[in-house]
């Protein structure tokens, strides 16, 4: 799964080398982009969207674009659960890195977090923390 940034009027995907493409999978992870180039991303006209790779041959699915019938085509590998132990205590690290100014580390800890798990709201929460360089509480 990535995030991808779209331009909804072109329908075109950021890459990571700031060119702007029509495949979903050479286009950037969101959360892999630089600060920089974070910043040069303006206008009504882009979104966040949610990509889901292909698998055994199946459709990739982007959560979010016009043309996607949402809800239903959801994979279950990707459904969204109350967050468990070890995943709960990975998070609280994650937090905790951030909040001493270590995002290295922070980064760290959110990757041992169970892959089905990424999409989490409290995980994404303190991923785009870390991404965007907000400040602690």
């Amino acid at each position: 799964m990535k995030v991808l940034i779209q331009n909804t009027k072109t329908g075109k995907f950021l890459a990571k080398n700031g060119r702007w493409v029509s495949v979903e999978d050479q286009a950037a992870d969101l959360f892999t982009l630089s600060k920089a180039r974070l910043k040069t991303i303006k206008g009504r006209d882009m979104r966040a969207v949610l990509y889901f790779p292909a698998e055994n041959g199946e459709p990739s699915i982007i959560i979010g674009a016009p043309d996607s019938p949402c809800g239903q085509l959801l994979p279950d590998r990707c459904r969204l659960t109350p967050l468990e132990t070890p995943d709960t205590h990975y998070l609280r690290a994650a937090e905790g890195w951030y909040e001493l100014g270590n995002p290295f580390e922070a980064g760290r800890e959110l990757e041992q977090i169970t892959p089905t798990q990424w999409a989490h709201p409290e995980v994404l929460k303190v991923r785009a923390k870390i991404c965007f360089g907000s400040s602690p509480r």
